[in-house]
């Protein structure tokens, strides 16, 4: 057996095993189009072939409509030599508009479910272009990510009056058990002509370049070791800006070091030289290159990965327009504080307390200083904002006393991995003023730089207990009545905030949090933040936990957005949707979507079994090296055969279960607490381990394994009972 044969038998099954997970999108190309257009995208993912249809999280749904969708074929993976060779010519035929080969009379030892390679005539560009690629594109198995091993061709048509913008789109199917839906991808609206890299080709024949007018939109994908090229007129004296959106199409790669596409772009004189390059801009990997032509004719940009690798999702947009486009800063933050300049502060500096501060370290080695006038005992907070207002400054706040002496420093304050920056280098300050009198305060950058894009914000304020949560996935699928689904949930503490918070849907009727529905003060499980050296260092105030989502529906399926409320006290926020995604093979980050999506299916598997007892409160008591006895309840018909264990969901380290016991009405079990565990209060899900026999059409027996989760508890460790 030929190394290809065994590849594609590798892919075949592995091609099995993720048509039954959920549905997967890793990219999508072209990453954007003009509105009033209607074009054909490819996707790459995993079980595509129940997608049909496509829902906006941001922006109106009418904004972007699916007209087809076309699931491609694997091809070539298992063509016979022959059945190659034939398509192989006709490839070559078509593309030199010459007459195809002659079809043999006996092809009934080739491959006919392939419903490409008996027409290629007929294709469109695109199709063919797919054939192309399985035909001649050498397949490296190291380049061969199964996310995004399945490809699936889409028709959008995207609204005339559609706004221009990034989108974050879902592609959703029309099952009747079980609706497929993905996870959300970002696409690009514009108003700009559109471009995309030349097509593949078969070889010998050489891919061509794209020739573009500013201002347009260019798309491309780069694969290994390859620079892709596009050329474009600029008379003397003509200033280009040429903005790259390549991480941020896809922020993480868990696959790859380093964990994102790090894209470059040159621009080459009509003589071939070399005369603007952009790696980074500042600390994004997305560069902005700026470019003034220097006599007029034809010029060459450059694109590729600064490591020369590649691979279908190392897609990009690259916005070409007139001008130089000036560094795009985030609005300021929102407090309800009086705001002030560096600028129109007194000589003495004397700041206002409270208040928002904005400025900039100006130039290198520059220190920014501030004199704030604080009662003894008062509490005060220091915060800057900075880099997450996209900002280039590392800021480094100092904090001397009435007397001169230096009372605290602080460079980066760890905060939660969300969102794209995984160096968090704001820094933050919280204290009570050991006497009366003036603190002076002093801000730099940590490194020494400094220019007229090194912005900032400083809070000079009181301490405004608060907080943030964000639940994890974006998009859940739940089993129709009495099903239960964990929710990830993220807990972010702001200034020192206590006390529970307690999560509810906002419009209940088809989905709802079952058990208990609390976040308990101290309940956290720590993080950890990777520090720029490697230390492993546990988040202040920040933790996650888990609860569980049901769905009372009946019907057979819905779809709907759901909206969960998280309140403290008379504190209310709305919770923020993100999906989990890895870097670099180690670390998780937290990518915030624009709403959280629930699909209620029809699903066997026997959730309806069962249930905790009628009068169980969903809370559960218990001492540093204690035991308690709890039991399940099952209820209606179980399968033949069927037998029952009990595990717990994400235990926390110190907890276990033991002695399970399986009887006709109940399932009775130990949890064990070790001696060692803290006093705290934690929500904890436990599941059903439930196996069964089911006989399949042509009389075989097979033991079907399900895992069914049951609301969450609160488990209260105290120190006595």
């Amino acid at each position: 057996m030929n190394k290809l044969r065994r590849y594609g038998i590798f892919l075949g099954v592995l091609w099995t095993l993720c048509g039954s997970a959920a549905s997967h999108v890793g990219f999508i190309y072209p990453a954007g189009g003009r509105a009033g257009e209607t074009l054909e995208v490819v996707i790459g993912g995993k079980a595509l072939g129940a997608l049909k249809e496509v829902i906006v999280d941001d922006g109106a749904s009418q904004d972007i409509i699916v007209e087809n969708v076309e699931t491609v074929p694997a091809l070539f993976v298992f063509a016979s030599r022959d059945q190659r060779a034939f398509v192989t010519k006709w490839v070559r035929a078509v593309y030199n508009n010459q007459p195809g080969p002659k079809l043999p009379e006996d092809t009934s030892s080739w491959d006919h479910s392939k419903k490409y390679w008996f027409k290629i005539d007929q294709l469109s560009d695109i199709q063919f272009e797919m054939v192309c690629i399985g035909l001649f594109r050498r397949r490296d198995p190291l380049q061969m990510s199964p996310s995004i091993n399945q490809r699936a061709i889409v028709r959008l048509k995207i609204a005339p009056d559609a706004k221009p913008g990034m989108r974050r789109l879902r592609f959703i199917g029309a099952a009747k058990r079980r609706p497929a839906m993905s996870n959300p991808i970002p696409f690009y609206i514009g108003t700009a002509p559109e471009f995309c890299e030349a097509r593949f080709v078969p070889p010998p024949a050489k891919t061509g370049i794209t020739t573009f007018a500013i201002p347009g939109a260019l798309n491309g994908q780069i694969m290994p070791g390859e620079t892709d090229r596009f050329k474009f007129h600029a008379d003397i004296g003509q200033e280009i800006s040429f903005t790259m959106h390549g991480r941020r199409l896809l922020p993480f790669l868990g696959d790859g070091v380093p964990g994102h596409f790090q894209p470059v772009l040159a621009v080459l004189d009509p003589g071939g030289r070399e005369v603007a390059f952009a790696d980074d801009e500042y600390f994004d990997p997305d560069p902005v290159l700026r470019f003034k032509a220097q006599s007029s004719g034809t010029y060459t940009l450059l694109v590729r990965d600064a490591l020369f690798r590649g691979r279908d999702d190392f897609v990009y947009r690259i916005d070409a327009e007139y001008g130089f486009k000036p560094y795009a800063f985030l609005p300021d933050p929102d407090f309800p504080i009086p705001k002030t300049t560096s600028s129109a502060l007194p000589e003495n500096r004397r700041t206002p307390f409270p208040s928002l501060v904005s400025g900039t370290v100006g130039k290198p080695q520059a220190v920014e200083k501030f004199e704030v006038q604080l009662d003894q005992g008062q509490e005060a907070v220091l915060e800057v904002f900075a880099r997450r207002l996209k900002s280039p400054l590392d800021s480094i706040l100092k904090l001397y006393g009435p007397d001169g002496d230096l009372l605290a420093v602080n460079d980066d304050f760890p905060r939660p991995k969300v969102g794209m920056i995984y160096h968090h280098a704001d820094s933050y300050l919280r204290f009570a003023a050991p006497k009366s009198g003036v603190y002076r305060v002093e801000l730099s950058d940590t490194s020494g730089a400094g220019g007229v894009d090194y912005r900032y914000v400083l809070r000079v304020d009181r301490p405004r207990p608060d907080f943030r949560v964000y639940v994890i996935p974006s998009g859940i699928e739940i089993q129709r009545r009495y099903g239960n689904e964990p929710l990830g949930v993220v807990v972010e503490r702001l200034d020192g905030h206590r006390g529970d918070i307690e999560l509810y849907v906002k419009t209940p009727g088809i989905f709802s949090i079952s058990g208990s529905n609390i976040l308990p003060d101290g309940g956290e499980s720590a993080n950890a933040f990777e520090s720029v050296c490697g230390v492993q260092v546990p988040f202040p105030d920040c933790g996650k936990s888990y609860l569980t989502l049901t769905s009372d529906y009946r019907e057979r399926t819905r779809l709907c957005k759901i909206e969960i409320l998280a309140r403290s006290g008379e504190i209310e926020h709305p919770v923020i949707p993100a999906d989990e995604t890895m870097q670099a093979f180690a670390y998780n980050h937290l990518i915030p979507s624009g709403a959280l999506w629930g699909v209620t299916m029809w699903r066997g598997g026997g959730g309806e079994n069962f249930a905790w007892p009628r009068h169980f409160d969903h809370k559960i008591a218990i001492a540093p090296g204690g035991k308690a006895r709890l039991s399940i309840v099952k209820r209606g018909r179980l399968r033949t055969n069927a037998s029952c264990g009990v595990v717990m969901f994400e235990p926390l380290p110190g907890m276990s279960v033991s002695d399970v016991k399986d009887t006709p009405d109940k399932i009775e079990f130990t949890l064990n607490a070790s001696s060692d565990l803290p006093i705290r209060r934690f929500p904890q899900i436990f599941s059903v381990l439930y196996e069964y026999d089911m006989t399949a059409k042509d009389g075989t027996v097979k033991r079907s394994k399900n895992t069914l989760h049951l609301p969450t508890v609160m488990i209260d460790v105290k120190a006595e009972l």
